[in-house]
């Protein structure tokens, strides 16, 4: 392996060291936003139990006022008819019974309608784990559970924030890293470029005193020659 291969090899294993944390950080990230996911379901049911219990509280009240404004509507029908029996001529009589019994029979309709509301929301608040005997003491522990799912939430959204930040603050360490990296090749490459022009630098002087050599060898031979035929 040459030197430039050594080179990035070795800045590329910190790059391998960081993974398995950068790995973490992922994980940990994903797994808060799988628990921020979840507490919001939570905090939303706790806040529809919370509206069933307040719709049944209030139903509850509508339908006890309804059942004391059909008694009242009752009872005065039965005193109409009390007064009409003793007069049974009586045109105003007659006219204030038939009202009386139209208001008490609408009276009675609406307290029905108020009943069956009432029995759905008791069903629907026993599919929710709703004690519908003890509301009070449901309304207080639905409260509680609101309070506890908000500061989970927030503290789960504090979590992230924080990790979100260490997150960037890593993803530029590796982005740091990289340029390291391409920084490196680029320097190597370069030592590689001069490394060889340097070679061939060497190369073309040592022809070139090749060739000196070889006419100074050819200047040599030739004196000598003269000086053999001078003699």
């Amino acid at each position: 392996m040459g030197i430039k291969d050594r080179l990035i090899q070795f800045v590329l294993r910190g790059k391998d060291e960081l993974s398995p944390e950068a790995k973490k950080s992922e994980e940990a990230l994903a797994a808060l936003g799988k628990e921020a996911e979840e507490l919001g379901k939570s905090l939303d049911a706790a806040k529809n139990a919370q509206g069933l219990v307040n719709s049944l509280k209030s139903t509850e009240r509508s339908v006890e006022q309804a059942g004391k404004a059909v008694q009242r509507s009752e009872q005065q029908v039965k005193e109409l008819r009390d007064a009409l029996d003793k007069a049974p001529g009586s045109k105003g009589l007659q006219q204030s019974l038939k009202d009386a019994e139209r208001e008490a029979r609408r009276m009675q309709t609406q307290l029905d309608r108020l009943e069956g509301s009432l029995n759905d929301q008791r069903k629907a608040a026993k599919a929710a784990g709703i004690d519908t005997n003890k509301l009070a003491d449901e309304e207080k522990r639905l409260a509680n559970e609101v309070e506890q799912a908000k500061q989970a939430l927030s503290e789960n959204s504090a979590q992230l924030r924080t990790l979100s930040r260490e997150q960037a603050a890593a993803s530029r360490s590796a982005d740091q890293h990289a340029d390291s990296v391409s920084a490196v090749r680029t320097g190597v490459t370069q030592a590689a470029v001069s490394f060889s022009k340097w070679l061939i630098t060497i190369y073309l002087v040592d022809k070139a005193l090749q060739g000196l050599s070889a006419g100074i060898g050819f200047v040599k031979d030739g004196i000598s020659s003269m000086l053999k035929t001078g003699d």
